[in-house]
């Protein structure tokens, strides 16, 4: 069996047993402040959950490493465990974490320096030799300590950010005086001035999808084109501006969206204020996953493997562009005729309708059956889509020299293109 993938799986699985499961919390967490960014911090190495409501009872919907920043929405509220809890945006998502372990900036931002290298210290992915190295930081380095710690081959790790990168520096090297000699601080770099944003776009005001050309607004779980896409918004649909703006590596501008209970972030390029209301799913549409408060979708899994066992059984059968049928299909011609002849339901044609149709999957909720979407395949959107055989892999009509065929959803390819999953 792959690994990747469904590793990935197995982690998602595990959220629930994190540290929103805790019931030892540390007294005096430290007020955050509603529209601010909060660090995970504190949480001796494991992940923070994040919830559906305020309390450990909720479902757990994602989880955050030490040094995570995140959007302050509402709280603290008193939950049914007797703990604090904020209301936060991060990883796409909007949800609850236990006050205890997040602090603000100010509150984990102490300078250190870097002393007693030969010269300069790895700053890895992972508080252990094996991390990658991330860059390297120079003797009298000034960094900022996260609050987070870790112990790997005999060696204390620290939680660190060093300019704009955080990664992991061992411990030892945090005792130097800064690069301006005789331990005083070094002098303060310019302050960067704010990235140009758009013309009236304002943290609490609203934007409208503009120049798209009628294609969806993508929306990433982080700053920059090279972020994983979380979902989509459609053209002219209105969203809210909750942060922002903020430049990526290229300096463009990008700007934190909620979207009827989605949150990310978009180009600004393509966001114009407007006085318009905050449109709703149900009425403009997109959107690559539903808010996960209303719980997991609901399994089928008679008809799922149902439609597995009938489609494995066209193993084979030739890709023919337009195609409906198993004399010769497309890949959404493929899915639509299942559907219809397994089931008998009947869906829309082609796979940017068929994406808009039916429940949104988190990975770990994907099952036999199913189907998975892909993007920027032939083109730009939504472009592609296969049939789940619940183990990683999936079948699909590929291309023309083909035909109909499995493949597991963490090849590269496969992963660069993934979209996300719906069950009609």
């Amino acid at each position: 069996m792959r690994s990747i993938y469904l590793r990935g799986i197995a982690t998602v699985a595990l959220f629930a047993g994190l540290l929103g499961a805790f019931a030892v919390s540390h007294a005096g967490a430290a007020a955050l402040e509603i529209g601010g960014i909060a660090i995970v911090a504190t949480t001796e190495g494991d992940l923070l959950a994040m919830r559906g409501g305020p309390g450990a009872g909720y479902a757990a919907l994602t989880a955050f490493g030490a040094g995570t920043e995140l959007a302050v929405l509402d709280g603290p509220l008193a939950g049914d465990d007797g703990r604090l809890w904020y209301q936060v945006a991060g990883h796409g998502l909007m949800g609850w974490c236990a006050a205890e372990w997040l602090a603000p900036p100010a509150a984990v931002s102490g300078t250190r320096y870097i002393g007693g290298s030969d010269g300069e210290v790895n700053l890895r992915d992972e508080p252990s030799l094996s991390g990658g190295v991330l860059l390297l930081i120079p003797e009298g380095g000034a960094v900022a300590p996260l609050g987070a710690g870790g112990y790997a081959d005999g060696i204390d790790w620290a939680l660190v950010r060093y300019g704009g990168t955080t990664g992991w520096v061992a411990s030892a090297f945090l005792g130097g005086v800064s690069a301006g000699g005789g331990g005083e601080p070094a002098a303060a770099a310019p302050v960067a001035a704010p990235p140009p944003g758009v013309a009236g776009l304002v943290v609490g005001g609203n934007a409208q999808v503009v120049g798209t050309d009628g294609y969806d607004l993508r929306v990433r779980d982080g700053i920059g084109a090279g972020a994983p896409i979380f979902t989509t918004v459609p053209a002219n649909a209105v969203v809210a501006v909750v942060n922002g703006p903020l430049s990526d590596e290229t300096g463009a501008t990008w700007y934190g969206i909620a979207y009827d209970g989605l949150f990310g972030w978009a180009s600004g390029q393509y966001l114009s204020p407007t006085n318009a209301p905050p449109s709703l799913r149900a009425q403009a549409g997109g959107g690559m996953m539903s808010a996960y408060g209303s719980g997991p979708a609901v399994s089928n899994p008679v008809r799922g493997q149902a439609i597995m066992a009938a489609a494995l059984q066209y193993l084979g059968t030739p890709y023919v562009w337009g195609g409906t049928t198993p004399s010769g299909w497309d890949c959404s011609g493929m899915i639509q005729w299942l559907y219809l002849n397994v089931s008998g339901l009947a869906i829309p044609r082609v796979s940017q309708d068929q994406w808009r149709y039916g429940t949104p999957l988190r990975p770990d909720e994907i099952e036999a059956g199913d189907i998975v979407f892909f993007f920027d395949t032939d083109g730009p959107g939504i472009t592609h889509n296969g049939i789940a055989l619940g183990d990683g892999r999936f079948i699909h009509a590929r291309d023309a020299s083909r035909g109909t065929v499995i493949s597991w959803l963490d090849e590269p390819f496969w992963v660069s293109h993934y979209a996300g999953a719906r069950r009609p």
